[in-house]
């Protein structure tokens, strides 16, 4: 019963773009959730615990400014970049200098183009045998002892052959041969770190910009 519910979360997660990890850490097993942006393929992972609930996994990425639905985006991908300012041309400012009082018409509006359709998120897929023996005879010469060796990881080899991150990660992670990475207790400790003062970052930034828009409410009734 335990397996049959353990089955149903991580196919909740990976519906959103959200795959399940193991690795080895002081000889025990740990349980990370990897969440893979569709946009640019960028990836975070996060430690939970064997038990942790879909709900509270998606909410851990979102305050890391992840964002879920249709499409799974990262931080970047999920901040929409800055639209420049309309130059007004240099001969339209003289006419207005010289003929103040002249009413011009407004310029036609132009309608706006349709949205892009978005991608919905998709489970990992299962990876062709061609692909198996290519990552596994790639792992065979960067990976030993539960580490990546010269600087390499499952994003290096799955730019150099070409097949996603995630296929690479799953290969890695059921082969008998090479299996789960063994990170360093210290390696671990400081990432947690990193995600609760990016957390309280966040969070810090929130009560920021509520306390601006305070004083200028304030400011403005004076």
């Amino acid at each position: 019963m335990a397996r049959s519910r353990s089955h149903e979360m991580n196919a909740e997660l990976e519906t959103q773009g959200i795959t399940l990890s193991h690795q080895v850490i002081n000889g025990k097993r740990v349980i990370f959730r990897v969440a893979t942006c569709t946009q640019c393929q960028s990836t975070e992972e996060n430690r939970f615990g064997a038990d942790f609930p879909p709900d509270a996994v998606i909410k851990r990425f979102k305050n890391s400014g992840w964002t879920f639905g249709k499409r799974t985006l990262c931080r970047s991908c999920s901040t929409p970049a800055a639209k420049p300012r309309p130059t007004v041309p240099t001969h339209q400012k003289d006419e207005t200098m010289t003929t103040p009082h002249a009413a011009k018409p407004a310029p036609a509006a132009k309608a706006p183009p349709p949205p892009a359709q978005p991608l919905a998120a998709s489970p990992v897929r299962t990876p062709t045998i061609a692909e198996v023996v290519r990552i596994v005879e790639k792992l065979d010469m960067v990976f030993s002892d539960g580490r990546y060796r010269n600087g390499h990881s499952d994003d290096t080899i799955a730019r150099e052959l070409n097949i996603p991150r995630a296929v690479v990660a799953k290969v890695r992670e059921e082969s008998p041969h090479h299996g789960p990475i063994q990170l360093d207790p210290e390696v671990v400790k400081l990432r947690e770190d990193v995600d609760a003062f990016q957390a309280m970052h966040i969070e810090a930034g929130k009560m920021l910009d509520e306390l601006r828009g305070r004083l200028v409410k304030l400011e403005g009734q004076r």
